[in-house]
């Protein structure tokens, strides 16, 4: 693989463009490729290790940068945006409010969807993704928790939010 073109060629080469060699966060690089769903896996597998290794907010943020330093090197994310999305939603996959909830969060979101599909596409919320993202938020901020407690209250804070 060659270093991009913006690199100045005897800075050392990093790990994700050796040869031969598999950046750790090679399924994180698919994503675009893959769709959503593959990122929310990557990002339960992330709550997953969050609450094994019990971290903290401060210890979750220093995870997730180790985590993504080489996405952008990989030439699939260029857009600087893209790649603060990536990190904020593994930060708040991670977080501690919400990583012992994540699998029940995404239930919530695929119930939320088989129910209101057709609200939930005319909403801001236009996907699973974005859903699952809102959910995570919920979940995290103690006032809107009680929202993120079910689908049936989850729904009913969209219809209200988003009286449409």
């Amino acid at each position: 693989m060659k270093p991009p073109r913006d690199r100045d060629p005897r800075a050392p080469v990093p790990p994700a463009l050796r040869k031969g060699c598999k950046p750790r966060v090679h399924r994180l690089l698919q994503t675009r490729k893959k769709g959503d769903r593959m990122r929310e896996q990557e990002l339960q597998i992330f709550a997953q290790e969050s609450a094994r290794k019990n971290y903290s907010e401060d210890q979750c943020y220093i995870a997730v940068q180790k985590r993504v330093i080489d996405v952008p090197l990989s030439g699939n994310i260029k857009n600087r945006k893209s790649i603060d999305t990536l990190i904020g939603q593994f930060r708040l996959a991670g977080h501690p409010d919400v990583r012992d909830d994540f699998a029940r969060l995404m239930k919530i979101r695929d119930e939320a969807w088989e129910m209101e599909a057709s609200f939930l596409r005319g909403s801001p919320l236009h996907g699973p993704s974005q859903t699952l993202v809102d959910l995570m938020y919920r979940q995290r901020d103690p006032d809107d928790r009680r929202h993120a407690a079910s689908t049936k209250a989850y729904l009913k804070y969209l219809h209200k939010r988003f009286a449409l």
